[in-house]
């Protein structure tokens, strides 16, 4: 006979870790350390292939990555506990943004922006977990972060508005192809917010990849489509607490701030990157 019965102490539930399904790590989180420890400069990019073991990238200022999957998502965020107990819990989100009639008031949009890590010689990173694969790395923006995804798609329209399509479908390729068309740099930059400044991300469009590299990328990447969603989407798997707050009945719009908009649209312009024909053969190892 079981020592607890589980519908006891249910007020506990909401200050556990709710692991839910075994989710897949395939794709490991890029930051920005804020605070100096051990091995991390500040002000540099970091990435784990664990949480704190060994490092797919360390006290980098620029990575360069081949972007193979962008997703938009809304989270909903609660702080629970106070002072060094405090935590943020994910207490609403939606999958599909776009196609919700009704959120919480307070949650926002973020977006995911995933592929393969390159290094100096725009060749695939190994990755040490698995012989043979690449280094799989992602970006989260959300936040002050949001401006980065902004002004990354300001670039990308700039540029990909002068070259020649490459489907027959002009809705699809903005929002399919063009993002995918080119190697991007990442960067370190700095956002202002009412706690004062904050990091964010750079992201330069770097090299061009031939147009029949993009295509055969694109196959390769929809093997990674499942995983990718496995690890990232948490429908079904957020308890709600009762006070989650007053649910609101309007569109999901692009982004949730509008100063961030404005910040991007008076950023300087970007010099237009240049063709890479070496990259014709280009194995991502997926």
């Amino acid at each position: 006979m079981a020592l607890l019965n589980a519908s006891s102490n249910q007020s506990l539930a909401d200050y556990g870790v709710n692991t839910g399904v075994d989710r897949p790590n395939l794709f490991k989180k890029v930051f920005i350390a804020s605070q100096p420890r051990e091995g991390q400069e500040v002000g540099k990019f970091h990435c784990y292939y664990a949480f704190q073991g060994d490092y797919v990238l360390n006290n980098e200022s620029e990575i360069n990555f081949i972007p193979l999957i962008m997703k938009q998502v809304r989270e909903g965020y609660k702080e629970t506990g106070q002072g060094p107990n405090r935590q943020r819990k994910l207490v609403y989100f939606s999958w599909m943004p776009h196609q919700d009639n009704e959120y919480p008031d307070f949650s926002r949009l973020a977006v995911i922006l995933a592929g393969v890590y390159l290094d100096k010689n725009m060749k695939p990173v190994p990755n040490k977990e698995e012989d043979g694969k690449s280094a799989m790395i992602y970006f989260k923006c959300e936040g002050v972060k949001m401006g980065s995804y902004i002004d990354f798609s300001r670039k990308v329209a700039e540029v990909t508005s002068k070259m020649e399509p490459i489907s027959d479908d002009s809705n699809y390729e903005q929002a399919v192809i063009a993002w995918r068309r080119h190697i991007v740099t990442a960067s370190v930059g700095t956002g202002q917010t009412q706690y004062g400044t904050r990091y964010v991300f750079n992201f330069n469009l770097k090299q061009q990849i031939p147009d029949k590299q993009v295509v055969a990328f694109m196959e390769q990447s929809e093997k990674l489509l499942e995983p990718f969603k496995q690890q990232f989407d948490y429908t079904g798997q957020i308890q709600l607490p009762n006070n989650q707050g007053p649910m609101v009945a309007m569109p999901a719009p692009s982004w949730d701030q509008g100063s961030q908009q404005k910040q991007a649209e008076s950023a300087p312009k970007e010099s237009e990157p240049v063709a890479a024909n070496d990259l014709t053969n280009l194995d991502l190892n997926l």
